[in-house]
């Protein structure tokens, strides 16, 4: 499979990511690989150089706009314009194994007294992988109500290392 391939599964699971959209986006995927699938005379037209490309584009418009995402009609669209929609497929694929490794992916919610840069991240992401077996989704939430440290919650196990609870801990300490 060429790179392209590749680089437009991983882009369009970014944005699919970022909105918090994974299912959505596979779904408006899978309908329109099923409907390339379905009608090999259609994938064809949309190659077609004798046909004009803002008429190629006005079909796939007409076919898909309102039933998926549009940022999965645009990916749908840059391919046409390409003259690549032969090989959507191969980037639905990509995107579906994408979704898998997600959809099988720990989850986890990481508090922090301030932001975490992106090396505290990597080093976190490593440690919870390692952990659970698994690669890890993470949600990063600040509240400076923890003062410092982090507070980890992972597959229902909850990690306080906050400096809230370690003053509270040598509170109880002090009282007995």
């Amino acid at each position: 499979m060429k790179e392209i391939y590749k680089e437009y599964a991983s882009a369009i699971y970014s944005l699919a990511a970022e909105n918090r959209k994974e299912a959505e986006y596979l779904y408006g995927m899978r309908l329109i690989n099923n409907e390339l699938n379905r009608n090999p005379d259609y994938a064809m037209i949309l190659n077609a150089p004798s046909i004009s490309k803002s008429d190629r584009l006005s079909l796939i418009e007409k076919a898909f706009s309102g039933k998926v995402t549009e940022h999965v009609l645009s990916l749908l669209m840059l391919m046409c314009e390409r003259g690549c929609t032969d090989h959507f497929s191969e980037v639905y694929e990509v995107f579906a194994q994408m979704y898998l490794n997600f959809a099988s992916a720990a989850k986890a919610d990481v508090t922090s007294a301030v932001p975490l840069d992106s090396s505290e991240k990597a080093v976190l992401r490593k440690k919870l992988e390692k952990m659970s077996g698994r690669a890890v989704s993470i949600n990063y939430i600040v509240d400076p109500s923890i003062i410092g440290g982090m507070i980890v919650e992972l597959e229902g196990r909850v990690i306080d290392g906050s400096l809230k609870n370690r003053l509270k801990e040598i509170k109880e300490v002090i009282k007995q």
